[in-house]
């Protein structure tokens, strides 16, 4: 009875956390960000509240393993690939800081906007798998771990790449440098095609029970996680990469537009 009751509260917290993704539009989201760069009234650092995000994620989702008693290797293999990447992430950030996220200062509104529209659906997944005690076959799980820390390999050195790249750029006394080479040439924005690899296969994770559940309601909530994918896509990644190319547009100008014309967006053959 404990089990069942925990297995339905934790479905409706599942299904309630989608709703809320997907009605959290994108003014929401986005407009408390802009409304605080260079605010005197944000006091909390972009940057720190993300990295304390990837901190205490390994954390979290080892305690929902020992409350439910979730010790199947299909939930092991999702620890070990969800904190490998946090660790990518966190060495990553260590060496080369992310520019635009410490300089950013968000107040409640922005914290909140940054939590529910993005940092917090991607703890949907691992209650999910945990919650329901989800096994996939192996050579699956292993797919979705692997493909994991490759999207978080491609962020750590497109980013790492970039950085040094600017910074010889600017020594030779560039204002506005492009960097055309290493990942950059062939994809304009490397470091989101390492996040939308990442978060795709964590997401996917539970996916193979659309075929292997006999309950209608775990087929549609294996969805549940690719669903949120999306929606943070459309919300978030997508508004700042349409951002980022009007910045480059304005200040690269010509050179900018030849580069577009010779290199994919994010996701090669795609877009």
């Amino acid at each position: 009875m404990r089990n069942t009751f925990k297995l339905g509260f934790w479905m409706i917290v599942i299904y309630l956390a989608t709703l809320q993704e997907v009605v959290v539009t994108q003014a929401i989201a986005w407009a408390n960000y802009r409304d605080t760069i260079g605010s005197v009234k944000g006091w909390a650092s972009m940057r720190w509240f993300i990295n304390y995000y990837k901190m205490i994620t390994p954390l979290v989702v080892l305690d929902l393993m020992a409350y439910f008693e979730a010790w199947s290797p299909t939930a092991w293999i999702y620890f070990a690939a969800h904190s490998a990447y946090c660790v990518l992430w966190l060495v990553k950030d260590h060496k080369w800081p992310h520019s635009s996220f410490s300089g950013l200062m968000l107040n409640w509104q922005g914290l909140a906007g940054l939590w529910f529209s993005v940092l917090g659906a991607f703890w949907v997944c691992p209650t999910l798998l945990m919650a329901g005690h989800i096994e996939v076959p192996l050579w699956w799980a292993a797919l979705c771990g692997g493909m994991t820390i490759v999207g978080g390999a491609i962020t750590y050195v497109a980013d790492g790449y970039k950085a040094d790249q600017v910074a010889i750029a600017r020594a030779r006394g560039e204002t506005h440098p492009l960097i055309t080479t290493g990942l950059w040439q062939h994809i304009l924005h490397p470091n989101y095609t390492g996040e939308i690899v990442t978060y795709t296969s964590l997401s996917a994770f539970p996916l193979p029970w659309v075929f292997i559940a006999t309950d209608w309601r775990w087929q549609i909530a294996a969805i549940v996680p690719l669903v949120i994918m999306v929606q943070v896509f459309w919300n978030a990644m997508f508004p700042n990469i349409c951002r980022i190319n009007q910045h480059m547009l304005e200040t690269r100008g010509e050179r900018w537009v030849q580069h577009t014309q010779k290199a994919w967006q994010v996701l090669p053959y795609i877009w």
